[in-house]
């Protein structure tokens, strides 16, 4: 069984997820890492050559490698979960959180992070804030089909939120 974040990007999946595979002893991957490698191109160059479309079909095979695999925690790219095959793969596999924070946290989280302006790429025409509630709005009930349980990000420190997934995920299974 593996556990997979989900959530927008600023939502802390990368940070919580490394807290969350050590508090597990668990191995942790990045989606966007895997494509990336597997690749040898940065997603934004994927992106300008291949489009957003061509970046999914390397992001859903990076999914099906790692639903083969077992006992990780697996930091998702935002939209992974678009693909109906994507998610039937996550829910063959393991369990799902969505990390979840408001549109200006996001905003802000991403202002902050130089590397995120120049590694990924806008989504939609629009940018800043009214991007990130129109990618919001499209997403939010596939997030919330999929998870097995969900975590504010905004109150709560990256180490506490793997405390508790932790905590949430040994209450169903024998972790």
């Amino acid at each position: 069984m593996n556990l997979y974040l989900m959530g927008y990007r600023g939502t802390g999946k990368t940070t919580v997820g490394r807290l969350l595979a050590e508090e597990l002893g668990w191995k942790w991957i990045d989606i966007d890492e895997v494509v990336q490698q597997n690749s040898g191109r940065a997603i934004a160059d994927i992106f300008r050559e291949q489009g957003e479309s061509g970046f999914r079909d390397l992001e859903s095979l990076a999914v099906e490698h790692v639903a083969e695999l077992s006992n990780h925690v697996v930091s998702l790219g935002g939209g992974a979960i678009l693909r109906p095959a994507n998610r039937a793969l996550m829910r063959a596999s393991g369990k799902t959180i969505w990390l979840k924070a408001d549109p200006l946290t996001i905003m802000n989280r991403l202002s902050a992070d130089e590397a995120t302006a120049t590694s990924r790429p806008n989504l939609t025409d629009q940018a800043g804030i009214a991007e990130i509630r129109q990618v919001l709005s499209q997403r939010e009930s596939i997030y919330a089909e999929m998870a097995d349980w969900e975590i504010d990000t905004v109150q709560n420190r990256p180490d506490d939120i793997a405390a508790q997934i932790a905590a949430w995920l040994r209450g169903r299974t024998s972790v």
